[in-house]
């Protein structure tokens, strides 16, 4: 009886240790899978942040022409109001000084 427990111990020893083996490599694969897809995904929101931020700087860009654009147009604006302003001046002016001198007119007398 001796003689078949040392063969079946070695055999019991070498399955489960096989077994064991086993199940470590499946571990240790499980969390390099799962190592992998958490450098996937980095990677992933890494182009996706260099993206937002390539869209962001077009859209500062745009962002600037329109503010000169605005205030190009804001300049233009107030240049002509000016204009506007000195010419309806000048018109009042000029219709105050034709009021007075139509005022001192007088009308024909007829017989």
């Amino acid at each position: 009886m001796n003689e078949y427990v040392i063969p079946v111990l070695a055999v019991v020893g070498t399955v489960f240790g096989g077994a064991g083996l086993e199940v470590t490599r499946r571990w240790l694969n499980r969390t390099k899978d799962r190592d992998d897809t958490a450098t996937e995904l980095r990677k992933e929101l890494r182009d996706e942040l260099a993206s937002l931020k390539k869209e962001l700087d077009d859209v500062e860009a745009e962002l600037d022409v329109w503010k000169q654009k605005y205030y190009d147009l804001l300049q233009q604006f107030v240049s002509v109001k000016g204009q506007l302003e000195d010419s309806l001046r000048h018109i009042q002016r000029d219709a105050g000084k034709a009021a007075d001198r139509t005022a001192n007119i007088q009308p024909p007398e007829h017989p």
